[in-house]
């Protein structure tokens, strides 16, 4: 309730919010389920069910610096999923293990249920599903491919003019 309290403060106070903006605020409330993350893919991204989606990990690390005044890294997976047909198929055929991306999504929940001596058991897995996935380096296979073309270039060019 705090926080709705503090936004409702932020809203009525900030000049470039109309007053009808305010008033909405009020009676509905906000929720926001966003995701941004940059990290480094840990595998090769595959191929989940029947509907094309895409699936990768993406590995971050979270910096803490603790009272002694060090500095102690935290590594963290996340499960990264691609819905989106065009967006899976690009993914799929260009991101490439170690290759930085920055992937903005929302998180999603779901509770796996698995039967181990008769009894079920819940587990809630988190996985991002991604939006918007950007390429931050180029892949392996690329850049091989332009080394070759730009190694071909000359002599090919040299050996049209003889």
């Amino acid at each position: 309730m705090a926080l709705r309290t503090m936004f409702q403060h932020a809203v009525k106070t900030c000049t470039s919010f109309p007053a009808i903006y305010t008033n909405q605020v009020r009676s509905v409330g906000a929720f926001v389920n966003q995701v941004e993350l940059l990290g480094r893919v840990g595998k090769e991204p595959q191929r989940i069910g029947a509907n094309d989606a895409v699936a990768f990990p993406l590995y971050t690390e979270t910096v803490v610096k603790l009272q002694d005044g060090s500095v102690k890294t935290y590594p963290c997976w996340h499960k990264v999923l691609v819905p989106t047909k065009l967006l899976a198929n690009l993914v799929f055929d260009s991101l490439e293990r170690g290759q930085r991306c920055y992937v903005s999504g929302r998180v999603a929940y779901r509770a796996a249920e698995q039967a181990e001596d008769g009894r079920m058991i819940y587990n809630h897995q988190a996985a991002i599903i991604a939006r918007r996935v950007i390429f931050l380096e180029k892949s392996r296979k690329r850049q091989a491919e332009q080394a070759d073309i730009a190694a071909d270039g000359p002599n090919t060019a040299a050996a049209s003019s003889n």
